[in-house]
Parts: C-alpha cells; sequence; structure tokens
C-alpha cells in the first residue's frame, strides 16, 4: 500500500482548476444588466464594451444591456456625461452598474428653497458662486469678494472698512429697496453682511429667476442668495487654520489735482476781472493784494487780522491762545505758499488681517464644524477701521437607526466701527459735501494742515471758503464707535415617517443689540465753527426676529424613470425693534472719553425711543418631476400674509412654475459625441415685494409741541396731535412676473461649460408715494400708492474652459472662466398724474429724474453744446439770463429760442452697457496662480464733486481743468471761463458732470504654493501647508477723473445711482497669507 502524498495531491488540484479556469476563459456567455444614474433612473444609451476587442453594445430606453463575454473579460460603461466605469466578468450573468457624472459640478449638490438637487436637475436660474474663488479675496464681507463670480449681478464696492456693498440682481425691479433677500441656513435675513465670515461658507448660490425664488414670496422680489455654513464630515478632528496680514495702500494716482496757491490766486483774479469787478479788498479779501498781479501772503490769520493785513506783531507766537471763549481765542496760522495736498493728508496705509481657526469631525451618527475668527480692517482714511470677532458651531445627530436628524446652526458675532463711512445700511449713504471726503474737494490747498502751535488749522480768514478741515474732522470723530452684538441661529428636527416621507421643522432667531456713540467737539478753526459746542449723541437698541419653518417632504421613483418629490410647509416671521436714544452738551472735562456721559451733560439734555414690530404668515409648496433624466418640471406657489397691508390685501399669491429638457440624453443624440451634457430651460412666475414703512394702510398721527401745539384757553402751548402720515387701505405688494430660457452646456469631453440665459422682468402695482399738493395733505406724508411699473429685459452668458481636466496632479492644468450680462432697464409708467419726478437734489442742482419711458433714476439737467464765444453769439442763438461770453452754452430742446427750465433733458445713463468679469486658476506641480479681473461698460457718472471744484460755486479749491479753460486765445476749450458770481443757470445740472464710468480692473492676483508636508512629517501631523502672497486692485483702466469708478448711489429720495459725492475709494492691498490643515 502506497503512503498518501499530500504534496502531489496538492499538485494535482491546482493543475485541474487551472485547467477548468482556462476552459472557462475561452467559452463565452451571455452577461447581462442595468445600467444606472446615481439616483437610480436607468440611462439609455449607455455604451458597453468589451476592453481591448472590437465589441460592444448599447443599452435600451431602460438601461438594459446584454453582451457576449468571458470571465475574465473587462465591461467598460459609458454614458454622455457620466464618469466611465469598468468591471471584470466572473461568474456572475447579471451585472449592474451606477454611473457617477463626469463633471463634477452637474452632479454637485445645490440648495434651493426649502431643499436640495442636483445642479444638472435644475430648471431654474440659479448661479453657483465659487467660494474658494471668494475666500481668495480678501474683505470683510462676503458679498464684495463675490463680485464679478455670478452673471447677472452687479456688486459695486468701495474701500471703507466693513464696506456696505451695493448688490444688484438683473438690474434695478423697483424705485424702492433693491436689496435681495438673504437665507442663511435656511433663515431669512436682510441687510449687510459684514458679521459673517467667508471662511465659514460651504456654498452660496443666486436664484435669479422668478420661477427659483417665487418660493420666497413676497420678499423674493429683488432675487435671493442662499448660503449655507460648512457642516462637519465624518472622520477624526481636522484642525485648520487661515490666517493673512497684509497692507492697504491708497491709490494716489487718482487724487484730484488742483490749482497750487499762485495758480488760485491767478484764477481768482482773472474770475473777478472777467466779471468787470474791480480788485480790491470785498472782491479778492486780503490775501492777495489788491495790485494787477496777485502775491502770495506769508499769514492767513493772526486774531482778527488776516492774510497780507497781519503784521510781525500780530504773528507774535506769545499772542497765541487756542481757548473755547471766542473773546480770548487767538490763532496764527501761516499760508502754506507751496499748497496742501489734502487726499495725501486724510489717506494713509493702513493694515489688515484676518484669522480663522476651524475645527470639523463626526462619526457615523453626529458631526460638527466649530470655528471662530478675528478680523480687522484700518481704513485708507485716517481714523476709520471695522472690527470683528465671531464664533461659530454647527452640529447634526442621527438616532432611532437614522430616521430622526437633529441638529443647529448658530453664530456670535461683535462688530465694531470706527469714524465716518463704516457702519452704513445702505451703500453710499455716507456721501455729502458734509463728509471728510466732501471737505477734501473743497478746502483750498493754501490752508495749512495745523497752526503754527499744532492745533488744526481751517477756513477762518479772508476769503477761504466755508469747508471744514477735513483731518480735522476725521480726528474728531475717532471716538465715534459703533458696535454690533449678533446672535444669528437655528435649532431643526428631521423625522423620516416613513421612507420617502420627512417631516422637518425648523426655529431660528436672530437677535441684535446694537449701541452708537457720537461725540461732537468744538471746531474754532473753521469759518463757521464754534467754541464751547460738544455735544454727545447715544442710543442703544435691540432687533430680534424669529422664523418658525415647518416643511413635509416626500420622494419617491416609480416605473424606474419617474423621480417625483413634493413639498409643502409653512413659515411664520415675526421682527420687533426698539431703540432708546438721548443726547447732551457742555461737558465740565473736555475732551476725556471716560467722563462723557449723558448724566454729566450740564446743557441741552434730550431723550427718545422708537419701535417697530411686523409680521409675515406663509404656506408654500413645490413639486419636482424628472422623467428618465430627460424631461424635468418644477411648480411652486405661496401665499403670503403680511402686516404691512391691510385686511383688504393682506394675502398675495406668488405662483412659478419651469420646464427643463436634457437634450443630450436623446437617442437623437447618440452621434454626437462632442456634447456631454445639454439641457434647455423655460420658466416663469410671479414674485413680490414688500419693503415699504409699516402701517400704510393707516392714518398715522403724532403728538409733537413742535408741530401740534395749541394755545389752549389763549394762555401757554399744549401739546396735540396731528395727522404726519395718511392711509391708503388698499395698499397692496409690489409684483413681479418674470419668464426665464435658458440653455445648459458642456462640451468637448467636459472641457468647455456654460449656461445662456435670456429673461423679462416686469414689476407691477410698484409703490409710488405720489406727490401731493401741500393743500391736500398740509405737512403730512402721502401714502404709498400702487400704479407704477418697471422693466428689466436682459441676456446673460457664462462660459469656463478646463485644459486638461483628467491631468495627473503633477501636471500643468488651468481653468479659465468669462461671463456677461446685458440688462436693459425702463421706467414704463408712475402715475396717471405724475409722469415724473425731478429727485437727487444738492444745492443748486437735480441730479436724477423719475421719468416714464425712461431708465430709473437717469441724469437729468441741460445739454452742454459748446462755450459762447462772443455777445454775438449770444444775442443770435438761443441763450438764458445771465449768459456770458466763456460760459458755458445750452441746447435749445424745445426749440423755442430761449434756453429755460423746459431745455432739460436726459443727459446720461447710470446703468451699464454690461457688465463682464474673467477668471483664470492654474496649478503646476505645488504651486497655484489666480486672477480675477471685473469691469463694467457704459454707464455714466455723474460727477457732482465738479460742482465745488469747477463753477466758483465756494471759496474753495479749483481744479487744475481750469487752467485749460475757454479764454480769447483758448477758443477750443469747452471748460467754462473763470467768473466771479455766475448767473445760477451755471449752476445747475448739465451734462459737463457727465463722465464715462466703463473700468476694467484687475480685482486680485494670488500666487500660492503648497508644501510637501508628507515628506516633513511622518505621521502626517500636518496634512497641509500652503502659503501665498495676494494683490488686490493692481490696476484700473479707466477714463473717469474721480477717486473711483466704481460708484454706488447717492441717498435721496430715491436712490440715485451712479451719483458721486466723494466715494471711499478702493486701494490696492498686499497680502500675505498661510493655509494650514491638521
Amino acid at each position: 500500500m502506497k503512503r498518501f502524498n499530500p504534496t502531489a495531491m496538492l499538485l494535482f488540484l491546482l493543475t485541474f482548476c487551472f485547467a477548468i479556469s482556462l476552459q472557462a476563459f475561452g467559452q463565452s456567455k451571455t452577461v447581462s444588466g442595468k445600467v444606472t444614474s446615481e439616483k437610480g433612473a436607468p440611462l439609455p444609451n449607455a455604451s458597453v464594451e468589451l476592453l481591448g476587442k472590437n465589441q460592444g453594445t448599447t443599452t435600451d430606453e431602460n438601461g438594459q444591456y446584454s453582451i457576449q463575454a468571458a470571465t475574465g473579460d473587462v465591461l467598460q460603461f459609458s454614458s454622455v456625461g457620466y464618469k466611465k466605469a469598468s468591471f471584470t466578468v466572473g461568474n456572475d450573468p447579471v451585472i449592474n452598474m451606477q454611473l457617477t457624472p463626469t463633471n463634477s459640478d452637474l452632479s454637485d449638490v445645490i440648495v434651493v428653497g426649502y431643499g436640495t438637487m442636483q445642479k444638472k436637475d435644475l430648471t431654474g436660474s440659479v448661479a453657483v458662486v465659487d467660494m474658494n474663488e471668494v475666500k481668495d479675496q480678501p474683505a470683510a464681507s462676503p458679498v464684495e469678494a463675490m463680485q464679478g463670480k455670478a452673471a447677472g449681478v452687479q456688486i459695486i464696492n468701495d474701500g471703507s472698512p466693513g464696506a456696505t456693498p451695493q448688490i444688484r440682481i438683473r438690474g434695478f425691479s423697483t424705485i424702492n429697496n433693491n436689496d435681495p433677500l438673504f437665507i442663511i441656513d435656511g433663515m431669512p435675513y436682510t441687510g449687510k453682511l459684514s458679521w459673517l465670515s467667508a471662511e465659514d461658507i460651504e456654498s452660496m448660490q443666486v436664484l435669479k429667476d422668478a420661477s427659483a425664488a417665487s418660493i420666497y414670496g413676497s420678499r423674493a422680489n429683488n432675487g435671493v442668495v442662499i448660503i449655507t455654513t460648512k457642516k462637519g464630515k465624518t472622520g477624526p478632528p481636522r484642525i485648520s487654520i487661515t490666517s493673512y496680514y497684509g497692507i492697504q495702500s491708497p491709490n494716489k494716482g487718482t487724487f484730484p489735482d488742483y490749482m497750487n496757491p499762485q495758480q488760485y490766486a491767478d484764477y481768482l483774479f482773472a474770475a473777478v476781472k472777467n466779471a468787470g469787478i474791480a480788485i480790491d479788498g470785498k472782491s479778492v479779501g486780503t490775501n492777495y493784494g489788491t495790485g494787477d498781479q496777485p502775491t502770495l501772503p506769508e499769514y492767513l490769520l493772526a486774531g482778527s487780522k488776516t492774510g497780507q493785513e497781519v503784521t510781525a506783531a500780530d504773528a507774535d507766537p506769545s499772542k497765541y491762545r487756542y481757548s473755547q471763549d471766542a473773546s480770548t481765542f487767538y490763532q496764527i496760522t501761516k499760508a502754506n505758499q507751496q499748497g496742501t495736498n489734502w487726499f495725501d493728508v486724510i489717506t494713509h496705509k493702513a493694515p489688515m488681517q484676518s484669522h480663522e481657526i476651524s475645527i470639523l469631525g463626526g462619526g457615523e451618527n453626529a458631526n460638527y464644524a466649530i470655528s471662530g475668527g478675528y478680523f480687522k480692517q484700518d481704513g485708507t482714511i485716517r481714523y476709520t477701521g471695522f472690527e470683528r470677532a465671531q464664533v461659530r458651531a454647527n452640529s447634526q445627530f442621527k438616532t432611532l437607526n437614522d430616521h430622526l436628524t437633529i441638529g443647529e446652526n448658530m453664530q456670535y458675532s461683535r462688530s465694531k466701527f470706527n469714524g465716518f463711512s463704516t457702519n452704513t445700511n445702505t451703500a453710499g449713504s455716507y456721501q455729502g459735501e458734509g463728509s471728510p471726503i466732501g471737505w477734501a474737494y473743497r478746502i483750498q490747498t493754501i490752508i495749512p494742515v495745523y497752526d503754527i502751535q499744532g492745533n488744526f488749522a481751517g477756513t477762518k480768514g479772508s476769503m477761504l471758503g466755508n469747508a471744514e478741515n477735513p483731518l480735522a474732522v476725521l480726528y474728531r470723530a475717532k471716538d465715534n464707535i459703533n458696535t454690533d452684538n449678533q446672535f444669528f441661529g437655528s435649532a431643526y428636527a428631521d423625522l423620516e415617517i416613513l421612507k420617502g416621507l420627512n417631516l422637518k421643522t425648523t426655529y431660528g432667531l436672530r437677535y441684535d443689540n446694537y449701541t452708537n456713540l457720537s461725540i461732537g467737539y468744538p471746531n474754532p478753526e473753521f469759518s463757521e465753527g464754534n467754541y464751547t459746542n460738544n455735544p454727545l449723541n447715544e442710543s442703544q437698541g435691540y432687533a430680534t426676529e424669529w422664523t418658525w419653518t415647518n416643511t413635509l417632504t416626500y420622494k419617491h421613483t416609480f416605473a424606474e424613470k419617474n423621480d417625483l418629490t413634493l413639498l409643502a410647509g409653512t413659515e411664520a416671521v415675526n421682527s420687533t425693534g426698539r431703540v432708546l436714544s438721548g443726547s447732551g452738551n457742555s461737558f465740565f472735562i473736555f475732551g476725556d472719553i471716560n467722563y462723557y456721559y449723558l448724566d454729566a451733560a450740564s446743557t441741552n439734555k434730550s431723550s427718545g425711543s422708537s419701535g417697530y414690530e411686523s409680521s409675515l404668515y406663509s404656506l408654500f409648496a413645490r413639486a419636482d418631476y424628472d422623467y428618465a433624466d430627460k424631461y424635468l418640471l418644477s411648480a411652486t406657489i405661496r401665499r403670503d400674509g403680511s402686516s404691512n397691508f391691510g385686511p383688504n390685501h393682506r394675502y398675495g399669491n406668488f405662483p412659478a412654475a419651469s420646464l427643463a429638457w436634457r437634450i443630450s440624453n436623446e437617442n437623437f443624440m447618440k452621434g454626437a459625441d462632442w456634447i456631454n451634457d445639454l439641457k434647455l430651460r423655460v420658466g416663469y412666475g410671479a414674485t413680490g415685494n414688500q419693503s415699504i414703512p409699516s402701517f400704510q394702510y393707516l392714518t398715522t398721527f403724532q403728538a409733537s409741541q413742535n408741530t401740534s401745539s395749541y394755545p389752549v384757553e389763549g394762555t401757554s402751548l399744549a401739546s396735540g396731535i396731528w395727522s404726519n402720515s395718511y392711509s391708503n387701505p388698499d395698499v397692496k405688494w409690489e409684483e413681479l412676473k418674470s419668464w426665464n430660457a435658458g440653455l445648459d452646456f458642456t462640451i468637448l469631453d467636459h472641457s468647455f461649460d456654460g449656461s445662456l440665459d435670456f429673461y423679462n422682468r416686469k414689476t407691477s402695482d410698484m409703490l409710488y408715494p405720489v406727490p401731493q399738493p401741500a393743500q391736500a395733505v398740509g405737512g403730512g406724508s402721502s401714502p404709498y400708492v400702487n400704479i407704477g411699473s418697471m422693466t428689466n429685459k436682459g441676456v446673460e452668458l457664462g462660459v469656463n474652459y478646463h485644459y486638461h481636466q483628467n491631468a495627473r496632479k503633477d501636471e500643468f492644468k488651468f481653468d479659465l472662466g468669462f461671463n456677461i450680462s446685458k440688462n436693459i432697464n425702463k421706467l414704463v409708467e408712475l402715475a396717471p398724474t405724475v409722469t415724473e419726478q425731478i429727485y437727487g437734489s444738492f444745492r443748486s442742482i437735480n441730479t436724477s429724474i423719475l421719468r416714464a419711458g425712461e431708465v430709473f433714476g437717469a441724469f437729468y439737467g441741460y445739454k452742454v453744446t459748446g462755450i459762447y464765444q462772443s455777445t454775438e453769439d449770444i444775442a443770435n442763438t438761443p441763450s438764458y439770463d445771465g449768459a456770458r461770453v466763456g460760459g458755458q452754452k445750452y441746447a435749445d430742446i424745445n426749440n423755442d429760442g430761449v434756453i429755460d427750465a423746459n431745455d432739460r433733458t436726459i443727459i446720461g445713463n447710470p446703468h451699464p452697457d454690461f457688465i463682464y468679469s474673467l477668471s483664470f486658476n492654474a496649478t503646476w506641480k505645488r504651486w497655484d496662480l489666480s486672477m480675477f479681473f471685473n469691469a463694467s461698460q457704459g454707464n455714466d457718472i455723474f460727477d457732482a464733486t465738479r460742482y465745488y471744484t469747477d463753477f466758483s460755486a465756494f471759496d474753495g479749491a479749483v481744479s487744475t481743468r481750469l487752467l485749460n479753460a475757454w479764454s480769447p486765445t483758448n477758443t477750443g476749450s469747452h471748460v467754462p471761463a473763470p467768473y466771479r458770481n455766475p448767473s445760477a443757470m451755471e449752476l445747475e445740472s448739465n451734462s459737463y458732470y457727465i463722465q464715462d464710468g466703463s473700468y476694467f480692473r484687475m480685482k486680485n492676483i494670488q500666487l500660492g504654493y503648497t508644501f510637501p508636508t508628507e515628506n516633513w512629517f511622518k505621521n502626517k501631523e500636518v496634512k497641509s501647508l500652503r502659503a501665498y502672497i495676494s494683490a488686490s486692485n493692481l490696476f484700473t483702466i479707466t477714463g473717469y477723473s474721480g477717486l473711483d469708478p466704481e460708484v454706488s448711489q447717492f441717498s435721496s429720495t430715491f436712490s440715485a445711482p451712479g451719483v458721486d459725492l466723494g466715494v471711499y475709494p478702493a486701494s490696492r492691498q498686499f497680502i500675505f497669507g498661510l493655509n494650514v490643515t491638521f
């Protein structure tokens, strides 16, 4: 008997198995299955190929396929718009494959109204903002950094610390508030976003058309911006630190050029002579003498003596006394014969810094995201600044076998605003002739910054004008501090009742506590100043808003190709606020900030308070349907009830619907391999606007001794009441109806992608406070009436190019993006009895007009056609009272031979012909480079600062433009000749103020390097380390002569877009930063 040999037996079994395997590999069999999308929908016309063999098939309309394959063969699955996938054939004859979209953008989850969906399933016009690009740009507010990142969204920034940008989505839709609604983690918010850090934001979407935004109903007229903050992720704690520090540098090349003191003296003498006035102390003052040619003084002021009247004895420093008593005040100020560059004086290089830390992590049933940050930006205009500190916590927990999800998103932030222009709620509202920038335009260059003892010098003197020393104004406002403490957060619970059926409830709260402190100081150096006025104004208030939202969502896929999502919900919003204010004057200790309390004031004590309350209740629903990933339908309806309106029209309905057709998934597109994805969209919907003062449906009364006092029994005055506003019980919502047609495309193996949109928006029942005669309303204000309408039509295009999208990590790759938007605005009508309303009042000019048939805020005035060359020219052409040789000639619009108010016309358009932007992002090995440019083309700017500098309206600084003024030897000039006390007609609004505001700006460039930390830290203590340098606003190409072509608006009766009364200019920023992840 032979012994059992295990080795021989093992060899035998291996040989047998190998032979069976060879036989199996050599035999073909039928392999079948189904190809679906990541959502489970069947993919028709998907390719199924045997790698290395010239064999293949396609799926049918149900996504089914069948192919002959041998065990060991590799099947490759592919479909237009999806990533390729491979699978090795085994023993199982059934192989099902699920594909994911090739372009990651198409599969991105987008937050929409009260839900989410994949980008490829959108049917409305939604712009997705790349947050990586937003974070690259240093800014206090994420809205600032969003500029140019979305087609159809115009954002106008300025250089003020903690600035409030102007954001317009598809133009101005109303003569009232045009600011969009923000939805932050599901909670509504209106106002500035300087309290929110861009580092805390995960995603940002802009709902541009009514079909996308109408689910937010009465607050969505101006578009909706949805912001989602960062959430935790499964895995161990990941700590990230982002930090940068940099310098902001004023762009001195844009500072206005003024005549030096000698040039100004020559100009003054020429103006007096041209007016036929004798040169004497009355006409030119004491500064420049009374000879035929002016001479410069050594002193401007010494006690009561001025200019060239000052003697050496008067200028004796021992007489100097800077007191708060006018009878003893004795200031000595030397003339700055070289000239003071006031814009250079009030600006400086200023630091800015940001430091953020975040911790993200989580497990199977819970995740968390905790962050904190600090941001500080000093202004390039001295004594201005913004500071913010914030903490945020987002967490989420799952329980009951993943049937219940609960979580919260909350943030506390503290913001501090210092000095001029830094705490505005409306973009550009700091503009005005009484601002430090306005004073810098006006104050004469011969005035020095300081007097002989180092106190502020000013316009006290002979014919030095009535401008304040702008540095003195800034310095005295340095203790004006506004603080804002805000809690913003929500908690939610999401219960899966049945498979596909979820009930979610969310309660959110915003609580804002704010303080304002403003101190005024005597300004005896000012020609209109005071010696003792020392007011303190202080206020403290709160604003709170709670929102309670409940939604029921049902999702179901039936018959394999049909995806249905139904949503119904309710929402209640309540807003309240109250502010207490007080003021006082005359403090025993002067200038000590620690002593300034209202109780310490000795005169003019007063106090007051005010408050508000409003509420909104809503019902809403949405249905989304997707058939075979080809035909998409979305329909929404919302019904809002608002306390802003009376019983007659308290509720409004806002429906919308949109359709999309994914053409690329049709059978007839099978041969178009160069088209990866092609989708046609069309939508129509209605939204509303309720942003008007409350209680317009009621007549309101006021009790005030100043306005309603009566001599009861003929003796002393007693307070009564008076009607301070009148009612319109039929006031209702503004309603905007719009349609949108769009095309989304991805072509050439995903190298190009983009969107093209056309839209038409019409606002009807526009709320307009119709001007009423005084006989009708007395001193009371007119109510808002629903009578006006406005339209916006436009086109938007966004295109991106991706080079080597699938290249290896160390190869050169880049992405190029371009978007362009054109919007045409038209104010269709105001009221049956009102065809136009002039506004934008500033001194003797009115900048803008509301006129049916024109754009909103069109510039209005006389059209300058040239300069009157001679007395014969005046006599033989239409002229006005006071017309002069060397003065401006206006067009006779109505051809009646006389220039008067009837010849005023539209002289400019503040709205651009189009806006566009260009982005470039590249990586090579460990290097990365990004560049961003934004531009505006065709908009006009009303440069109202020329009123100070070009028209002798004040005894102030004069622009060097007037060195080229008209004269008998310079007849080709269009700059009016110097003239003392010109006609009032010359100071009227006219086209001389209008300039082309087009610009092209390099907004940001950044170069970064990611260090090889995997080689430095074996245990991966540091997972990533990146350093970068960045520069913002490096150059601007523009023909505009003002400080900055980005001009938002002048706040008047209505918004006056494009009016420049002295904007806070953007500065160049140079940043060094580090990003570290542990």
